[in-house]
Parts: structure tokens; sequence; C-alpha cells
């Protein structure tokens, strides 16, 4: 399983003007196109969409892709959840956060894998929280009862691998709303001091 927070079109075109590189639908662009890893040959054979769900929030769309690509490359499979419907929160005081049920439909889709690779543009704010959900989401699979101490403990030892996991209070409040675990908005009001 690979979980793709790709940036939409709008913030593409943004980061190309700042001259800054962002992550893009690669497994889209491999479609016919001749790649090598470790000397073997790798194309994208088949890619079928399994399932969408497009969204509008706050007059931008994003869509949900539960995609199915075979691999040339020992007859490798792989099932993607490609999202783009939710920007980079890299250095915005108040980032948006995407819709509930769209993170609650990733992780509902990806729980079920042994193996999942997720990736955003920077690894850290969109990685983080999808990687912190997924984890809340197994101990639920193993009977764990969830928790607002677990999901800070489980946060605190994602940070020792990587210290900047979940960027903004708005990441870690979304996970806290989904799994019951806190109330009210999303949102972290902040003042100019």
């Amino acid at each position: 399983m690979l979980i793709s927070l790709s940036p939409n079109l709008v913030e593409l075109a943004a980061a190309r003007e700042d001259n800054k590189n962002k992550c893009v639908d690669y497994i889209d662009l491999m479609q016919n196109k001749k790649l090598e890893c470790d000397g073997e040959p790798l194309t994208v054979s088949n890619q079928e969409v399994l399932h969408t769900v497009n969204v509008m929030s706050d007059g931008k769309t994003g869509t949900v892709q539960v995609r199915k690509t075979i691999f040339e490359f020992n007859g490798r499979e792989m099932t993607q959840l490609y999202f783009d419907g939710w920007p980079d929160a890299h250095g915005q005081v108040d980032p948006p956060v995407p819709p509930q049920h769209l993170i609650e439909e990733i992780l509902e889709q990806a729980k079920g894998s042994s193996n999942v690779a997720i990736h955003c543009a920077g690894g850290r704010g969109r990685t983080g929280t999808v990687a912190l959900g997924l984890v809340q989401k197994w101990h639920k699979v193993d009977g764990h009862p969830l928790s607002a101490d677990r999901l800070v403990r489980d946060l605190v030892e994602m940070r020792t691998y990587r210290a900047d996991f979940i960027e903004h209070p708005s990441q870690l409040m979304l996970l806290g709303k989904m799994f019951g675990l806190g109330s009210g908005d999303c949102t972290l009001k902040t003042e100019a001091v």
C-alpha cells in the first residue's frame, strides 16, 4: 500500500512559480515510460481506479483515489491511495486541515495492509498525521483502547525516529477529533504577539 499525499494542481503551479520542488503524481507519470530499477526495466503496465471520492472544501477540490497499479518488474502489484486535496502546511501559521471523512477513508482503506509507505512533499505534517492515525487504527484492530494519552505517547514514540512528525497542533487535533478523543474545532486560534 502506498499513500501519496501529493499537492493539487493549484499548489503545484504556485510551487513552480516560486521555484520549489513538490511531489507530483509520479505513478501516473510513469505510465508508458521506460525506467530502470537495479538494471531491470520498470514500467506501469496497468492502472485501475477502484474508488474515487471528490470533495470541495473552502472552494478547493480534492480527490482521494484508490488505484491498483501493476508494475512490470517481477510482476509486482501495488495499491495506491492518492489524495491531492490537502495543502502543505510548511511555514503556515494556521494551516488548513482536510475534511475528516477523507482522512478516515484513507485510514480505513489502509488499516488492513501489512506493508504501508506514506509520503507527502516533506514527510512531516501530512505524512505524520496519516501515520499516527494509522497506528491508532491498528491499535483499535488489536483491541487496545484508544485514549488521548495513547495518541500522545505514540506521537512521542514516532518523534524519536523523526523529530518533526506532525508539524502543527491542528493536525494532532484532527486525529483527536476523528477518534473521539477531544471535541471542538480543528483550527488553532492564533493571536499576533
